[in-house]
């Protein structure tokens, strides 16, 4: 009678661990929680909190970010990015004007993710994303990590107001995508010291939340200046100083809707959309090239390669919704120049052919180089 016991509660208790973990697997994972596993769970206001919650419990919201730079010479550097998230496992993201019109979508194929165009009811399936542009869709921005790794005595709280900062190793070791972001940035305008300091480097960090119910994010603002200043020096005037520089999160919640699903058809873009040397069709002399204007803003790069001096010309059949460029592949900060029936004098090496379409047309386009 007593083995016979011992076997029911064994039995039990079996039932019991099978039941948990089957639990377990079924749980659906909160994107909120996809955080980087090395920020460590740390008491933060309850007013973070609210606002993390109300998040959770959305399908999407939108986020301008916002590089706002101005200097003593009133030179001023602005880069904006609006894109409304999506907690889905295919749909991450629309990535919207200052009008709220969809410019691209970022869906998930296979586990990478890629632009998403639309030209008619037709759906392009674009360029993979960088890691950079897939971390801007993840429905728990990357900003976020800021706030939960901190704890309640680095902040300061005046009414909706919150305030902490960080040093720079801090910063490095708690987001270092955020230095990433900024770099990246202001790479595109200005050159970077080689060697800075930035050990003395202090980012301030301002959280405005709403004092309704329920509480939420408005913005997050990021104090840049002292940062820019040592690692982005400016040397267009010698007395120029940057007056003010701050890396902007802005938040908002209206009801934003989906128009494709993971059983959208897609149709494959037939060249890629950015400089991917790997990737490109090559361009021969005296040899036509085709290439389609899928949706507006499609851009097709091709690649030539040179053996010898050549004295080049350029024919095209259109030229009313298409902009034509070409590159040196050892400087693409200058365009040599529009293909404009001018002839460009070439020397040997790689050189890049870009195939812009301006206008929201779907029509095959048809260019040529030629030897004069």
């Amino acid at each position: 009678m007593l083995i016979f016991k011992r076997m029911i509660l064994i039995f039990i208790m079996f039932f019991i661990m099978i039941s948990l973990i089957s639990c377990q697997q079924a749980e659906t994972p909160d994107p909120m929680d996809q955080t980087d596993p090395t920020l460590p769970t740390v008491s933060i206001p309850a007013m973070f909190n609210d606002g993390f919650d109300f998040i959770r419990g959305r399908d999407s919201y939108h986020v301008h970010t916002m590089l706002d730079i101005d200097s003593d010479n009133n030179s001023f550097i602005t880069k904006h990015r609006h894109t409304v998230l999506f907690a889905d496992s295919f749909l991450k993201a629309n990535i919207v004007n200052d009008l709220g019109e969809i410019y691209t979508r970022v869906g998930i194929i296979d586990g990478d993710a890629y632009h998403i165009y639309k030209q008619g009811s037709s759906f392009i399936k674009g360029d993979e994303l960088t890691d950079i542009e897939r971390r801007f869709s993840d429905y728990d921005q990357p900003v976020f990590g800021l706030l939960r790794s901190t704890t309640v005595d680095k902040i300061t709280l005046v009414e909706n107001v919150g305030m902490l900062s960080y040093t720079y190793e801090e910063m490095l070791n708690k987001n270092p995508f955020i230095l990433y972001l900024i770099d990246e940035w202001m790479k595109l305008e200005i050159s970077e010291d080689p060697t800075p300091d930035l050990t003395l480097v202090d980012f301030n960090i301002t959280v405005t939340m709403n004092d309704g119910i329920p509480v939420n994010f408005q913005r997050i603002s990021i104090d840049i200046k002292d940062y820019l200043a040592v690692k982005f020096p400016l040397s267009s005037i010698p007395q120029d100083q940057y007056r003010d520089a701050k890396l902007i999160f802005d938040f908002a919640y209206d009801t934003y809707t989906k128009d494709i699903t993971s059983d959208t058809q897609l149709i494959e873009d037939d060249h890629p959309n950015a400089l991917q040397p790997n990737h490109m069709a090559s361009i021969s002399i005296k040899q036509d090239m085709t290439t389609l204007g899928q949706y507006q803003h499609d851009f097709d790069w091709f690649k030539l390669i040179l053996t010898e001096p050549k004295t080049l010309t350029f024919l095209t059949n259109e030229t009313l919704h298409t902009v034509y460029s070409f590159y040196n592949q050892n400087d693409l900060t200058k365009q040599i120049g529009l293909f404009d029936g001018s002839s460009y004098a070439l020397q040997p090496g790689t050189y890049y052919i870009c195939v812009q379409t301006t206008h929201d047309v779907s029509q095959q386009m048809t260019f040529s180089l030629n030897e004069q």
